[in-house]
């Protein structure tokens, strides 16, 4: 059992590493700035929680805001923000269940995590399964086109103290992939979660290494997760010192007002940030992002590893929380689960947890080492259109890369596009053309609903299975 004094700790700092993870999300994406209605709302949310991580109302609002602003704009997300929007799903669940049986607020953080923290442990797992799962393909361990191999190319051209040859390459293929199964069984033993968590954690900062922004984003998202393997009693004893908490806040206080004086100077339209231009402002935003992250991460750390020296015990300790006390939960893994079934069940390709693994299953061809392209429920990734011509850059940028359009795709593309939209293509050896402004072309393209358009979400497909480019 807990002691009185380490009840809450759990629940507090889930909150704060939730947070920040949500922090490093505004820094990463540009439609969550501050400068959008839904950015300014996220960000002041989550310095809010940051300021007090152990109130469970800051939280709630914080995660219902979240879920909000990423259901509004389903389903164009990267796959950890449609993963962490079915990790906010579960809190808010538990937290309602937990509301329903005794309303109390006497322990209610505690009570509110040990409801959902066993089960946001299952949720990691079934992420680690699908990232790991769907590298089981030809492309992936094919060097030329492995997306492991690409990334690991890519941070070597920017950190050249990482060796770039190709036995280096080759690490990074199997690499990953022993590292991605072996962090979530680590994680899951009291005798090796230490090693666990600090592999987990050296992994994802590795890997936020690269320059793409989202990469930092989804580390500080998997940090955040490590928190829940951590027993009561090790999570007591991560509390930094009184004085680097004044710091913190102060420091929050001052990012606060440098944000407020950023928006405001550009919506006047004053001087520099009109010189600098939305590209070079936005590259900046990440660099300071990227910086904060891993000043973060090497912080936690340290309060890790000082916590392992001088409280070995709890660091082994039993972690809080029984699945068997919150059946009802379970719809949550399920969703993850059926989410990343959908390359193999043919139901989506997009945020289905395939990211940079190379995998085809589209058009009766698979490149998967183990699942069959035959037992796909459905006909919609046989379905694909070659696009012509279109005022779409994006279909444009597929047509010039050789790629063709799953057709439930371009229907998704033309319920979101703008009143001019149009577009010429070959679907079964047949020319079409579909135009906005002319009525009698609409039947070619029909709108999806508006429960469709944030379900469906197919990539676009390579023509050689054997030869898939990386894609996020």
């Amino acid at each position: 059992m807990a002691k009185p004094n380490e009840q809450p700790a759990g629940f507090t700092l889930f909150a704060f590493a939730w947070a920040m993870a949500g922090l490093f999300h505004q820094f990463s994406f540009e439609g969550w700035r501050w400068y959008d209605v839904k950015g300014i709302a996220l960000t002041i949310a989550v310095v809010w929680v940051l300021f007090k991580p152990t109130s469970w109302k800051r939280f709630a609002v914080l995660l219902t805001i979240d879920w909000v602003s990423i259901a509004w704009t389903f389903p164009e997300h990267p796959n950890h923000i449609v993963f962490s929007w079915v990790v906010n799903s579960t809190l808010l669940a538990s937290l309602l269940i937990v509301v329903v049986q005794n309303s109390s607020e006497t322990d209610l953080a505690s009570r509110w995590y040990r409801a959902f923290s066993p089960w946001v442990r299952i949720e990691l797992c079934v992420l680690y399964f699908f990232t790991v799962f769907h590298k089981l393909n030809i492309s992936y361990f094919d060097i030329d086109w492995s997306c492991s191999a690409k990334l690991h190319r890519e941070i070597s051209n920017w950190m050249p103290l990482l060796p770039g040859a190709e036995w280096a390459q080759y690490m990074g293929i199997y690499g990953t992939l022993i590292i991605e199964t072996a962090i979530p069984i680590l994680l899951f033993f009291s005798r090796t979660r230490v090693a666990g968590v600090i592999l987990g954690m050296l992994f994802h900062g590795l890997l936020a290494l690269h320059p793409h922004p989202g990469l930092f984003s989804f580390s500080s998202t998997m940090t955040a997760l490590f928190t829940v393997f951590i027993p009561l009693g090790a999570a007591a004893s991560l509390q930094p010192p009184e004085i680097v908490q004044k710091l913190w806040k102060k420091g929050l206080l001052l990012g606060l007002c440098l944000l407020a004086l950023l928006y405001l100077l550009s919506n006047v339209g004053i001087g520099f940030l009109e010189r600098l231009g939305p590209d070079r402002m936005e590259a900046g935003i990440n660099k300071i992002g990227f910086l904060i992250y891993y000043v973060y991460l090497f912080g936690t750390l340290y309060l890790f590893v000082r916590s392992v020296k001088t409280k070995v015990d709890a660091v082994k300790g039993r972690l809080e929380g029984e699945v068997k006390y919150y059946p009802l939960l379970v719809v949550f893994p399920l969703l993850l689960i059926v989410n990343g079934s959908g390359p193999y069940l043919g139901l989506r390709t997009q945020t289905s947890f395939s990211m940079f693994s190379n995998l085809h299953t589209e058009n009766g061809m698979t490149n998967h080492l183990i699942v069959p392209s035959g037992i796909q429920l459905t006909n919609w990734q046989y379905d694909l259109v070659e696009i012509i011509d279109s005022n779409d850059p994006y279909l444009n940028l597929a047509r010039d890369n050789d790629l063709s359009i799953v057709y439930l795709e371009l229907r998704r593309r033309r319920s979101i596009a703008q009143p001019d939209f149009w577009v010429t293509f070959r679907r079964e050896g047949r020319i079409e053309t579909f135009n906005a402004a002319e009525p009698e072309t609409h039947h070619i393209l029909a709108p999806l609903g508006l429960m469709e358009r944030r379900y469906f979400y197919f990539r676009p497909v390579e023509t050689n299975p054997f030869t898939v480019r990386c894609k996020h």
